[in-house]
């Protein structure tokens, strides 16, 4: 059996989230990796690197606008820090492509559980 990492899904690490309307320490930190990649070590797994499929495998699964917002929401449109959502809209027919990154985050993601930055899109792209 094969585990397949990049270093690069170090990038996503939020520092704190908020669940249940409490902020506490995120569990996304490159120490989890670290643990995970020596768990798959141990059980026999061979760690491979991850290999470039482009976009079309994430688009089986996602829609466009979805991977338009993750790709887009580095934090650099007037953000700073994490992005996370404030509101949540889920009713499509009320999406706009007009809306801030925030309004989007609040259309696309569920919680606040994992917040994007920087490094997210590439993390969450390797990790696919």
């Amino acid at each position: 059996m094969k585990a397949v990492y990049s270093g690069l899904h170090r990038l996503h690490n939020p520092g704190s989230v908020v669940e249940g309307g409490v902020a506490r320490r995120s569990r996304d930190v490159p120490d989890r990796l670290d643990a995970l990649l020596r768990a798959a070590r141990r059980a026999g797994f061979e760690v491979v690197d991850a290999v470039d499929h482009g976009m079309a495998p994430l688009a089986a699964v996602h829609t466009g606008r979805y991977l338009s917002f993750l790709s887009s929401a580095g934090c650099g449109d007037g953000c700073s820090g994490w992005l996370a959502p404030a509101v949540f809209e889920t009713r499509p027919e009320m999406y706009r492509p007009d809306w801030s990154l925030i309004a989007k985050a609040g259309y696309h993601l569920r919680d606040q559980l994992t917040p994007l930055g920087e490094g997210t899109w590439q993390a969450a792209y390797w990790a696919a």
